[in-house]
């Protein structure tokens, strides 16, 4: 006992005291590079306060996930698309996961001029969902949302996460107005995952891509101390990181939308 002689005893349990938990399912949670997850994990799992861990994507990293393929449209094949805005749109789409491997291969990753070329490209790879940044051009991002049946455009809006909510989700489906809300830490740590688990594949010319590997290298996860002294993770921009926020929204184009948010449209 840390206390002994007091009339009260407190006990720390965790999911290692339950019957019925298994195993497997907490080593997985605890070694994910996922961190909104692994922290879940120490803190409902383990009953354990985490410290977030800092990081950024590398080349080693990137490398490790090119394949033997090209990025190109491949027929009637259904693809997801995230869109970030800024002088250029920088656009990433990729494919639907692949059955044997689970990987979601990378189809195109490029700056387009228009929004009108980007409505090229949603039909040329049969695009099935676009997460388009909504800022700072949303009265343009909403003419183009209006140009293609309900829900088939979303706009993205960056929000922070609540200090004191638990499990809240990263991102937020509004179907009345087509926008999702996504909490941009947890959001990028879902994509960046997806690179360090090699899920997000890239065609075997990836490093040739203008801009592609320094833009995924440029958000840093900080570590630092909120106003209450606990660790708190964000990403701090060390260059143009266009293409790690297409990236984030084709993330978030891949999810699926809960029926309770979407209604008919996420079906």
């Amino acid at each position: 006992p840390a206390y002994p002689g007091r009339p009260v005893m407190g006990f720390h349990l965790t999911k290692l005291f339950s019957p019925t938990a298994k195993l497997a399912d907490l080593v997985r949670a605890l070694e994910t590079t996922d961190e909104t997850k692994r922290r879940e994990a120490f803190n409902q799992d383990l009953g354990e306060p985490y410290t977030p861990r800092g990081g950024q994507l590398t080349d080693e990293i990137l490398d490790a996930c090119r394949r033997d393929y090209a990025a190109r449209p491949i027929s009637r094949e259904r693809t997801v698309m995230g869109v970030d805005v800024n002088k250029l749109l920088n656009v990433v789409i990729r494919g639907p996961v692949e059955k044997e491997s689970g990987a979601r291969p990378l189809r195109f990753a490029a700056e387009v001029d228009s929004f009108e070329e980007l409505g090229n490209l949603v039909r040329r790879f049969n695009v099935g969902r676009v997460v388009v940044d909504a800022l700072p051009e949303t009265r343009k991002a909403r003419e183009f949302q209006a140009a293609f049946q309900p829900g088939r455009v979303w706009l993205a809006y960056y929000v922070t996460q609540k200090t004191g909510l638990k499990k809240t989700e990263p991102a937020v489906w509004d179907i009345d107005n087509g926008v999702v809300n996504l909490d941009r830490t947890r959001m990028l740590d879902a994509t960046f995952a997806r690179f360090y688990e090699q899920v997000n594949t890239l065609p075997a010319n990836a490093s040739a891509i203008r801009d592609y590997y320094a833009q995924l290298k440029a958000p840093v996860r900080a570590v630092e101390r909120s106003a209450n002294g606990q660790p708190v993770a964000q990403y701090v921009e060390s260059g143009p990181d266009h293409f790690a926020h297409a990236e984030n929204y084709c993330t978030a184009a891949s999810m699926d939308i809960p029926i309770k948010q979407a209604g008919t449209w996420g079906r």
